[in-house]
């Protein structure tokens, strides 16, 4: 692993932090990619909190509940489920701006949680102590050039979350943008996926038939269009269009 300075030192909501972590709780994901990453561009008011073990949980919800309604920004939420685990999400405001906080209910240490992202440029969690971020090697290089590629995490992939981080200038190669499409759900109910043969049919497809309407077509939008059509519960793959 390797460690980082923090590069966005007045973005931290520090008061919040420092209530989560004496909780136990960890700020791991795209907010702490966010404070340590050299693109100017960069931005995050999102904050994945992970608690370290089952107290640390009950600690959270409590710090949350009480944040949440102190900062007049709205009361915790319901637990919800959250990329395939129970999650509660706070509002709160600091220095003029509003954060979405959100406990993710997988008690575990920071380095486990790294493991289950799904991209290498989400590996990064906030050790709030030293001020770092901690990160595995290969880490900075795929931020600082903004390569997107794939973790050796069995997550379920979605579609949103290639577009999302195209739609933030990072560059998957065809390997990365395969992979992930081949471990897309088929269907909310179905645990079926389709073989990367199939998909770069179907991308193929959905390529020219978004090129027929518009020349200039980003890869974006074609993945976003496969992605619905992957999800949908009636798509059939021999009735793409």
């Amino acid at each position: 692993m390797e460690t980082h300075p923090i590069m966005r030192p007045a973005e931290m909501p520090e008061e919040f932090l420092k209530a989560v972590y004496d909780a136990g709780g960890v700020a791991c994901g795209g907010f702490a990619r966010h404070l340590a990453s050299s693109n100017k561009d960069s931005t995050s008011k999102d904050i994945d909190i992970y608690p370290l073990n089952k107290d640390a949980l009950r600690n959270l919800i409590v710090v949350f509940d009480r944040i949440s309604h102190d900062s007049g920004c709205g009361g915790i939420s319901d637990t919800s489920l959250y990329q395939e685990v129970s999650a509660q999400t706070a509002f709160f405001q600091q220095n003029e701006r509003t954060f979405k906080a959100q406990i993710v209910h997988m008690p575990m240490y920071p380095e486990e949680v790294l493991s289950t992202f799904d991209f290498t440029v989400c590996q990064a969690f906030l050790d709030l102590p030293r001020l770092r971020v901690i990160t595995p090697q290969d880490w900075k290089y795929h931020e600082d050039t903004r390569l997107l590629r794939l973790t050796n995490s069995r997550r379920t992939y979605l579609a949103y979350r290639l577009t999302k981080y195209l739609d933030k200038g990072y560059s998957p190669n065809y390997e990365t943008i395969m992979t992930f499409m081949s471990g897309m759900k088929m269907a909310p109910h179905n645990n079926d996926t389709p073989t990367a043969g199939e998909l770069a049919s179907w991308l193929s497809l959905v390529h020219r038939c978004l090129h027929n309407n518009n020349d200039n077509v980003s890869l974006i939008d074609q993945i976003s269009v496969l992605g619905q059509l992957i999800d949908n519960d009636c798509f059939q793959g021999n009735r793409l269009f």
